[in-house]
């Protein structure tokens, strides 16, 4: 893996139904250079899989991240308990057994319920919880039983052909593509790709920044853009913790990591940087899927009436 496959893993997470050729565009690669990149990427197994899946804004649900130090004696076994709640998401256990366990909650009372069930399970005494910015659900943006069905069609195959979707459903390929376009216009669908990135080689890194108080954030995006932005996987902020940033990186090698904390200690717009290695991502998409059958099941209970 180089840094065109990681640019291209972190279009496909965003978007994992974009055309070759648009993604070839971004990177100054050709349609069939792109698609050989992302066959050998499958190939390889870094590339999982390509899921769609109603967005937390459909579902009218907040993302929350629950990170801390884990007591518990193994990452598997924890794995196994969080298969058992739909309200996981995703589960990342990093060095030193400190874990990131990304939730989807509608409510103040179901963020409390979930916490508790993360520290309790994973034995964490020091919880410290995120909530990353959703956009409010509109009642007026209300997806069909028609748009459930579309989203049903491609959960296991974001880039499955709409001629395949239309013929599934029952319906034309007009009217999907034009169901489709509105869903994903209005952030109510989200095409991702899975990446088990402990089989790309090179090193993944969760970095911790705590800005300074009377630091200026256009100058830490400025820094960060400049130094660190053809490294970075994924980066998360939260509306309850306006210091602190998650920022997700691949580097080559763990010197990588050291120097780039060192550069941005010395910059002095950081209270702490801080890296935590990244051991393990577990990926819950059946969760995903019982929030699309529950859905499912509503809407044609309501258009049975």
């Amino acid at each position: 893996m180089d840094e065109t496959d990681l640019a291209l893993g972190r279009s496909l997470m965003m978007n994992s139904r974009l055309p070759y050729s648009d993604l070839g565009e971004s990177l100054g690669l050709t349609a069939q250079a792109v698609h050989r990149r992302v066959q050998g990427l499958m190939d390889e197994g870094i590339v999982e899989a390509f899921s769609s899946n109603i967005s937390s804004k459909a579902l009218g649900q907040m993302w929350v991240m629950a990170f801390g130090w884990s007591r518990a004696p193994s990452m598997d076994e924890l794995d196994q308990k969080f298969k058992k709640d739909p309200m996981v998401a995703v589960f990342f256990a990093a060095s030193g057994n400190f874990v990131y366990v990304h939730g989807v909650v509608r409510d103040p009372n179901e963020m409390a319920k979930f916490v508790s069930y993360v520290q309790k399970e994973a034995a964490i005494s020091d919880i410290q919880v995120g909530i990353i910015p959703t956009p409010p659900h509109d009642p007026e943006e209300e997806l069909t039983l028609l748009d459930l069905r579309i989203v049903k069609a491609l959960h296991t195959d974001a880039r499955r052909p709409l001629s395949d979707v239309a013929e599934e459903i029952g319906a034309s390929v007009k009217t999907v593509r034009r169901r489709l376009e509105r869903m994903e216009k209005e952030g109510l669908v989200q095409h991702t790709a899975h990446l088990n990135l402990g089989l790309a080689g090179g090193t993944i890194t969760n970095l911790h920044l705590v800005l300074k108080d009377n630091v200026e954030r256009e100058k830490v995006a400025f820094v960060l853009i400049k130094r660190i932005s053809a490294n970075v996987l994924r980066s998360y902020s939260f509306s309850n913790k306006p210091n602190l940033m998650i920022v997700t990186l691949w580097n080559r090698n763990p010197q990588e990591v050291i120097d780039l904390c060192r550069e941005l200690e010395k910059d002095g717009s950081f209270f702490s940087v801080v890296p935590n290695f990244m051991r393990q991502v577990y990926y819950y998409d059946d969760h995903r899927t019982f929030f699309l059958d529950e859905a499912l099941k509503a809407k044609a209970r309501k258009a049975g009436k």
